[in-house]
């Protein structure tokens, strides 16, 4: 097969805001758009490069973002390869101005941004290019590269296209719902008759307590939404700051296209819980939850903004991949979401 790439280079951190990035694209998560990958390189805390494929003519066909903190320690341990990939960093410097982020780090996922028109063996090819030259720049320079979070669909033409030994291991799974649905009754229909039941039980619960379930357009939610995600936060150990998060929500409206928050109230209206997801094309992604900490209704708010909520605007818009994230997976998989690893990626021992 003659390839389609005539070069891959590493961008300057100096020259990133200049270069052209794929256009129409195609990513495995909305947090490696174009816009996303942009606005993240305006980060200080981080030096950001990128490595770059381009056809003969000179058009960008793919981007793999490659991040070096800037700080000594990383700010979450959710970031910390030691302690997230043990498997896949065997010997890594405790300094963290030593690693190399390859592929990103924004919710949780790492990849590369692609030309959409690219065919199955385009893209395996450019992936495979991508990852090795920003492995071996990393390696040259005297960093650790690594990758977290990095998807199924991508892994293995990463893994593939690294000339050097690598390890991969699975980190996590995350949960998607595979439409389309012509309707949430068709939705229902497609489960086993254990989970059936379940839903069923669930839509009873929720109209039995007197609740009410709605969204709206998500930038309406962000100051209300963010003190019920503080309250998640703070459940799983992790103290935050609602006006933090609600910054961080506005900043994420940047990179999106159109998102909405689906959120559920009591009859008093009480807000109970938020989800706030963006949506393109066929591909709808649940950012961030905020349920509130003590309530009667506590679960059957979650599974409504967590799945139901989405589910039936995806029904409307036709949307055929509902990405629901990392947590909670038990509560997901029990109303018919697929399951799928998410990787790490680093060099096997003595490999640099």
């Amino acid at each position: 097969m003659t390839s389609i790439v005539a070069a891959v280079e590493v961008v300057d951190a100096a020259d990133v805001a200049a270069t052209a990035l794929p256009d129409p694209w195609s990513a495995e998560a909305f947090a490696l758009s174009p816009t996303s990958l942009r606005q993240l390189a305006r980060d200080r805390r981080w030096e950001t490069r990128w490595v770059v494929a381009r056809r003969a003519g000179g058009d960008v066909v793919g981007v793999l973002p490659l991040y070096v903190p800037k700080a000594v320690q990383v700010s979450e341990p959710i970031y910390d390869p030691r302690q997230v990939a043990a498997a896949c960093v065997g010997g890594i410097s405790d300094d963290a101005r030593k690693w190399a982020y390859v592929g990103g780090f924004r919710d949780l996922v790492a990849g590369c941004c692609v030309a959409a028109s690219l065919d199955g063996g385009e893209l395996r090819e450019v992936r495979g290019l991508l990852a090795d030259q920003a492995f071996e720049f990393s390696l040259r320079h005297g960093l650790h590269p690594f990758m977290l979070y990095a998807t199924e669909g991508e892994v293995t033409d990463f893994q593939r296209g690294i000339r050097r030994n690598t390890t991969s291991a699975a980190m996590t799974s995350r949960a998607v719902f595979d439409g389309p649905w012509n309707s949430v009754d068709d939705y229902v229909a497609s489960l086993p008759a254990r989970r059936r039941y379940r839903v069923r039980r669930d839509f009873q619960t929720f109209k039995d307590l007197g609740l009410v379930a709605g969204h709206v357009p998500a930038e309406k939610m962000y100051a209300e939404a963010s003190s019920l995600i503080a309250e998640v936060k703070r459940r799983h150990g992790v103290a935050d700051h609602p006006r933090l998060i609600e910054m961080r929500l506005r900043g994420w409206a940047a990179w999106v296209d159109d998102a909405e928050c689906f959120l559920v109230r009591d009859s008093a209206g009480m807000l109970l819980g938020a989800s706030f997801v963006s949506f393109r094309g066929d591909v709808a992604e649940v950012h961030e939850v905020g349920l509130v900490d003590d309530h009667l209704a506590r679960h059957v708010a979650y599974v409504e903004v967590l799945c139901y909520g989405p589910l039936r605007s995806s029904v409307e818009r036709g949307v055929r991949n509902i990405r629901l994230g990392l947590d909670s997976l038990e509560p997901k998989r029990q109303r018919g979401a697929r399951l799928e690893s998410v990787w790490g990626l680093g060099l096997q021992q003595g490999a640099s």
